[in-house]
């Protein structure tokens, strides 16, 4: 009976043996056979088995050893055959070329540094099989991104391997425009067969990135022949004794670019002419601002503009730009704001992120915005300055009645309580959203502040019945950032103040950190014997003690920190380690406490993340959404942002 169940349905022979640990695309009438066979065993293999099941009864237990045979060989032929009618095998050139584009790392958008490195290139797609192989090597976007090319130190004599890869890779994309990555030390009148290759397809270059020295480079090589080029990325970064090198110089290498619109400089040695009326975006880090009057005089259409560490010592020629929607300043220390504001006029201007170390700055913008007549486009503001008198906010903030997001230092008590205002006549920023605050390194939060900051959020952030005129929506957010640390602050804002049990509870904490140095922030690589019988004498007492001490408020175990480190112990030991029984104490001493937490979570309104104070509004969905102890003690866990918080 077994021999004949054999010799009913085995061997069994697939029909399409040249698919077999391929994976070659199998044709409509393949994939039409492979299915019938696979049927066909199936449906033989339970006809053999129930014909024959009831004679088996004598030696069942042969039968089903060498049923269980047959039924292996089966499921093998099955997943071999699957495997062949796989949806990924049969799925046509131009779908998986569009897979393909999708593996790649992003880098168009990001600058220099974020350039591709060789082991980034989508070497594995052409390694898989000859299908995958073909599509890889005909999908030309996935060889368009060339890593990074780095010539300094190598003569003309050295680098044949880079010759013959970037010769590979330029064939591969097929004519298709390309993104490089250029960095080098070059004398004047440079030459490096790899870089003569890549000057003789300048013409395809989509997105450039050049780190080299002002004069070091022919550039002349070049000029004219960038009809691809995007966007353009020089970082100079010439020794200091070449510095003046190309200083009062004027390069226009790159004023004949018909696409170019998006261009970053850093630390120009020259001045470099780029092409009129078609740059959109200009971004410029470190240098003096003489490079800005060009590219406002002859691209009225920019739209965005970005300086970093930038020196102003002249004032800039009246100038107005209709199209710049962003704005985003960080001025030198000891640059003067105004000489670049004061000639300025921003009509559409949506976006204004400026920080200056010197002077008053929010008198410059409310001027701005004045002369610009931009208070109905303007939406987000950050402002970085030391220097705010009392009233200033409140009437920068008079001329923006569409701001949706505000970043500033933390005014004065005056203002605070300006914006917090129901009075109907008075409500400042109408449509705002998210407010953050941020403190400098000598600025002491008073109990006037705290009080202010209170009203602010209860007026701004918690829903009330509504009044015409009144603000429509509660703010989203309410925080306030310090450069030291802020518990204490947190404690005045809950109006929250040491108890006995708060002190017992640090005690301890201290004493279990003494015992147990791992457990402190500062101390996760202290290692101590943990498993030593007189150690356990002297761990358990303390965590007895801990768990003994009856907590009741919320705050008594903010102020000792405390709960931590019992958190961290609860996990810190399997339950077959020596020293479990810590983590066992410890996780009764957390059941007891988040309890507390959760009775005591309504009361929170202030939430402490790192170096931020976010507030917690009655109506946050964090408080449906998280557990209590995560709101309060493990911020990282709920993926912190101060948008969910109100």
């Amino acid at each position: 009976m077994l021999n004949g169940l054999c010799a009913y349905i085995l061997p069994i022979q697939t029909p399409v043996p040249h698919l077999l640990q391929s994976n070659m695309a199998p044709t409509e009438p393949e994939v039409f056979t492979v299915r019938e066979a696979i049927m066909a065993v199936e449906a033989e293999l339970k006809s053999a088995i129930a014909d024959r099941v009831l004679g088996a009864a004598a030696d069942i237990t042969a039968f089903k050893k060498d049923t269980q045979h047959k039924l292996d060989l089966i499921a093998q032929f099955v997943v071999e055959q699957t495997a062949i009618l796989s949806v990924v095998g049969r799925l046509p050139v131009e779908l998986l070329q569009e897979i393909f584009i999708h593996t790649l790392t992003p880098q168009l958008g990001k600058r220099y540094n974020a350039s591709l490195s060789r082991s980034l290139l989508p070497w594995s797609l052409s390694q898989v099989c000859q299908r995958w192989r073909n599509t890889a090597l005909s999908t030309s976007a996935l060889w368009r991104q060339l890593p990074q090319i780095n010539f300094q130190g190598k003569t003309g004599h050295t680098g044949n391997y880079d010759l013959e890869f970037i010769t590979e890779l330029l064939k591969r994309s097929h004519g298709m425009s390309i993104d490089i990555h250029i960095v080098g030390d070059f004398t004047l009148h440079y030459s490096h067969p790899t870089l003569d290759l890549l000057i003789c397809h300048s013409d395809r270059w989509r997105d450039l990135t050049m780190e080299i020295a002002s004069e070091s480079f022919d550039f002349w090589k070049i000029k004219g022949r960038l009809a691809s080029l995007e966007r353009l990325t020089l970082i100079d970064f010439s020794s200091e004794e070449f510095d003046d090198i190309g200083v009062g110089l004027t390069n226009d290498v790159f004023v004949i670019a018909p696409r170019l619109y998006d261009v970053y400089v850093e630390e120009p040695n020259q001045k470099i002419l780029l092409p009129s009326n078609q740059i959109l975006h200009f971004s410029q880090k470190v240098g003096h601002v003489g490079q800005v009057p060009h590219i406002f005089s002859s691209n009225l259409g920019l739209r965005t503009l970005e300086l970093e560490d930038i020196l102003v010592e002249t004032l800039l020629p009246d100038t107005t730009l209709p199209n710049l929607v962003s704005l985003k300043i960080d001025f030198a220390w000891a640059a003067s704001h105004d000489l670049f504001f004061d000639s300025i006029t921003l009509p559409a201007l949506e976006s204004l992120n400026i920080a200056s170390y010197n002077g008053d700055l929010l008198r410059t913008i409310t001027s701005l915005i004045k002369r610009s007549g931009s208070s109905h486009a303007l939406k987000n503001l950050t402002l970085e300055s030391d220097f705010i008198l009392s009233g200033q906010l409140a009437t920068l903030l008079q001329l923006t009645p569409v701001l949706k997001n505000l970043y500033i230092n933390l005014p004065p008590v005056d203002d605070l309580w300006a914006l917090s205002s129901h009075q109907i006549d008075r409500v400042l920023v109408p449509l705002l959203e998210r407010c953050h605050f941020s403190t400098a390194s000598q600025t002491e939060v008073t109990e006037e502040t705290c009080q202010a900051l209170n009203a602010l959020a209860e007026s701004r952030c918690e829903a009330h019945e509504l009044l015409p005129g009144a603000t429509p929506k509660p703010w989203r957010s309410l925080s306030v950032s310090f450069v030291t640390q802020p518990t204490p602050y947190h404690l005045q804002l809950e109006g929250w103040a040491e108890t006995k049990v708060s002190q017992r509870l640090e005690t301890l904490s201290d004493e279990l950190a003494m015992l147990l140095p791992q457990l402190s922030d500062y101390n996760r690589s202290s290692r101590r014997t943990l498993t030593q019988l007189s150690w356990k004498d002297k761990v358990i007492p303390v965590l007895n003690e801990i768990k003994n001490v009856k907590v009741e408020r919320v705050s008594d175990l903010v102020i000792s920190a405390i709960y931590d480190k019992i958190d961290r112990l609860s996990t810190m030991f399997p339950n077959d380690h020596a020293s479990c029984e810590y983590s066992r104490i410890a996780r009764r001493i957390i059941e007891d406490w988040d309890a507390v937490l959760e009775s005591g979570i309504k009361d929170v309104r202030w939430v402490l993340s790192r170096w931020d104070l976010a507030y917690l509004s009655k109506n946050s969905e964090m408080r449906s959404t998280k557990s209590a102890a995560d709101i309060i003690f493990r911020p990282s866990r709920v993926v912190f942002d101060s948008s969910e918080l109100s």
